[in-house]
């Protein structure tokens, strides 16, 4: 027969086995990319800096400067001086929703993803045009 501290250690580490096996439920938000090179640029108002994580839900601002991005293993953005755009990720691709501003793709690799011309696809990639009137 067992002894109870015998039975409460187990107990204890079935726990404790359980609570790791869940813990990638609970985790944060996706990586969207990483930001390769900024000035004066920030993200959810702090200060954006080289070698920093987007996750989705970011939304970045570009004030009299500029931010690269990348995302992906091969396709960067550049955003231009009076940028705003947010990332959001899906299960197969992220999309970059430009609010106002410019973005340009590094290297170039757009292509249409159909008759939607506001939508355009960048290496596993997509970003649509917000009005911001």
């Amino acid at each position: 027969m067992l002894s109870r501290n015998c039975i409460a250690r187990f107990s204890l580490y079935l726990t404790l086995l359980g609570l790791i096996a869940v813990a990638p439920v609970f985790a944060g938000s996706a990586v969207v990319g990483s930001v390769a090179g900024t000035l004066n640029a920030t993200v959810g108002g702090q200060t954006l800096l080289p070698n920093t994580t987007l996750f989705s839900g970011d939304s970045l601002q570009v004030k009299d400067g500029v931010a690269v991005v990348a995302l992906g293993n091969s396709s960067r953005m550049v955003f231009g001086r009076d940028t705003v755009a947010s990332f959001l990720r899906d299960s197969d691709e992220v999309t970059v929703l430009l609010g106002q501003g410019n973005v340009f793709c590094l290297p170039r690799c757009f292509r249409d993803s159909g008759s939607d011309e506001d939508r355009r696809r960048l290496r596993g990639s997509s970003f649509r045009f917000q009005d911001s009137g």
